[in-house]
């Protein structure tokens, strides 16, 4: 396993040109019935670091993935508000049904999610950022794709020594600082051919696990990128820096605190 050895924010890092950045939110949980519930249940204080990112890289586009029929008409309201105010001009808005894998899993129904555990919403999420490396392999006009969590920094710089890598194995997958291979970052090349490879079969097994009702957000990964179809040798890894949680040496959007949102 190749492991760069210093995090991503390095003065000789390299930069990923010629990239998109794909975020992801998913609510717990529809917002149905009697709206005991904050104004806005997409927590919009974590979009804050995403577009900073998306101002840092004026020559990428951004994208943030929301299940919109979790939402109800507030819920809504507030995140085209939120973004029509703060979103830089390469990030846009997107509706997860709009990729028709996606849409069309039956893990994804709404019947299913209003039965499944609390904890089902990780592996759901898990499912649904693949799912966008999948389509947006067949799809980008872009050399580099990017998943990221929202609250990751510096989210197209790589470290100088993982270019060579990347090039060759064609994705990159983020590792946290106690050596668990993690979900929070993933870096494909399209065109290829390792890079689909691994997409498909994370998808495949992330499937698998839950149906088995299994919830380890790394299990999949990890056994794809070990599996016979890629080789041990196929995977490349960087490590990432947790960033601070909202609330922990972290200011409030005052957007949001002058709104009462939360």
């Amino acid at each position: 396993m190749s492991k760069f050895k210093r995090g991503w924010q390095n003065s000789d890092d390299h930069i990923l040109c010629d990239a998109e950045v794909h975020y992801l939110w998913i609510n717990h949980s529809p917002d149905e019935g009697e709206r005991n519930l904050p104004l806005c249940t997409v927590e919009l204080e974590r979009l804050k670091r995403a577009f900073e990112n998306g101002r840092k890289y004026p020559e990428a586009t951004f994208t943030l993935w929301v299940d919109f029929k979790y939402l109800d008409a507030m819920s809504k309201f507030w995140v085209d508000s939120y973004f029509d105010s703060y979103a830089p001009p390469n990030f846009t808005l997107k509706d997860l049904n709009d990729i028709e894998l996606y849409k069309t899993n039956p893990r994804m129904g709404m019947d299913k999610i209003r039965r499944s555990s609390p904890h089902d919403v990780f592996t759901r999420t898990d499912l649904a950022r693949f799912y966008i490396l999948q389509e947006r392999l067949k799809k980008s006009t872009k050399a580099n794709i990017v998943y990221s969590d929202l609250d990751a920094n510096n989210v197209l710089n790589i470290p100088r020594a993982g270019k060579s890598l990347f090039e060759k194995y064609g994705f990159i997958i983020g590792k946290a600082s106690n050596a668990i291979v993690m979900h929070a970052y993933v870096a494909v090349k399209k065109g290829h051919p390792h890079a689909k490879l691994f997409v498909d079969n994370v998808v495949e097994r992330t499937c698998e696990y839950y149906d088995q009702n299994k919830h380890g957000t790394n299990g999949p990964i990890v056994k794809a990128v070990l599996s016979d179809m890629l080789g041990a040798n196929m995977i490349s890894v960087m490590n990432i820096k947790p960033m601070p949680k909202i609330g922990y040496k972290v200011p409030r959007d005052r957007f949001l605190t002058f709104h009462k949102i939360r």
